[in-house]
């Protein structure tokens, strides 16, 4: 109108005279079109690009709204199936293969020099019996307790930064963009709140883990209850499998990301357990067989699985148009 406010009608309307309520100006609405549809108010319009990821089944009315780093991008829950994901995998990892072994090189390395780290400080606190409850006075002791906290917390962070990069530069692969080995350390805006995911997780997984092998220890089964729980604790890992990736990906929150996770794997989580089930085998198989030589390429792989699973259950990758159906599970 001659505010600038934009008004919706109906197709009934089209053609005929609207009076605006706010200036009280008459114009005729012109009939709508596929672009004028998307558009409901200034700053609100929703753009569709020929992004080659979206979802082949298009946005539906019940498509679950997450806001994305690209804006054109709307994810859409998508139920996948695991050979699909696997032969994508597999076919995109042939053809990345020596980007996918300098990453894994470089991963192992500095995750090896995390470690260290932390080796290298118990092993000069117990040089000097720092850690000697016997030998030490209270202070050094109270000190040494500190200075292995520290060193813990600072290795448990660096890991989280790498993990955080290992998954944007898997995602850049899974999506057939140009990854490059420098970002897998891109992942320092998202480490304190992927930092908080893998804490808040972690408690979750082990006051379930208690919560179901007690009745069994109460009764002296608890070797019983320990299997149990674990597998309980598995099943349930599944449906927050995805959460990092939101994190990364979407610029979610912790909470938000647990949820997003919830909502796609719906539907997803016996593909999910059978990708494990197939991945697992499979890469424990080829690195026994190579003598554990083959872990610089088993790795890569199985987190470029991960990654593809993602993105397709996100709606993000048609894999082909019969095994990627819209989720109403």
């Amino acid at each position: 109108m001659g505010c600038g406010l934009h008004l919706r009608v109906t197709d009934e309307d089209s053609g005929k005279d609207a009076k605006c309520p706010e200036c009280g100006t008459i114009q005729p609405v012109r009939k709508s079109s596929s672009r004028d549809d998307q558009t409901s108010a200034p700053g609100d319009a929703v753009t569709e690009t020929d992004n080659p990821f979206r979802s082949p089944s298009g946005l539906e009315s019940g498509d679950v709204p997450v806001q994305a780093d690209r804006p054109d991008v709307r994810l859409t829950p998508t139920t996948v199936r695991t050979g699909d994901v696997l032969r994508y995998s597999w076919d995109i990892f042939r053809r990345n293969l020596g980007l996918c072994v300098l990453f894994s090189v470089t991963m192992l390395g500095v995750v090896l020099g995390l470690e260290l780290i932390m080796f290298g400080v118990l092993g000069v606190l117990t040089l000097f019996d720092a850690l000697d409850p016997l030998t030490a006075d209270l202070n050094t002791l109270l000190m040494a307790l500190l200075m292995v906290l520290v060193a813990g917390f600072v290795v448990l962070l660096g890991v989280t930064w790498i993990q955080c990069g290992q998954a944007l530069f898997m995602l850049r692969v899974a999506r057939g963009e140009e990854a490059r080995l420098g970002d897998l350390f891109s992942g320092g805006p998202f480490v304190l709140r992927a930092f908080g995911l893998i804490l808040l997780t972690g408690i979750l997984i082990l006051m379930l883990f208690l919560l179901v092998a007690a009745p069994f220890v109460a009764v002296d089964l608890g070797p019983v209850g320990y299997a149990v729980a674990n597998i309980v604790v598995y099943l349930a890992s599944l449906y927050i499998m995805l959460a990092l990736y939101f994190l990364v990906d979407q610029d979610q929150g912790v909470v938000e990301s647990l949820r997003s996770s919830l909502i796609f794997m719906r539907g997803n989580k016996r593909a999910a357990f059978l990708m494990h089930l197939a991945v697992g085998f499979g890469c424990m198989a080829f690195v026994l067989v190579t003598c554990f030589l083959g872990s610089v390429f088993v790795l890569p792989f199985a987190l470029l699985v991960l990654a593809v699973f993602y993105v397709a259950a996100t709606g993000q990758l048609p894999l082909s148009s019969s095994s990627l159906k819209p989720s109403d599970a």
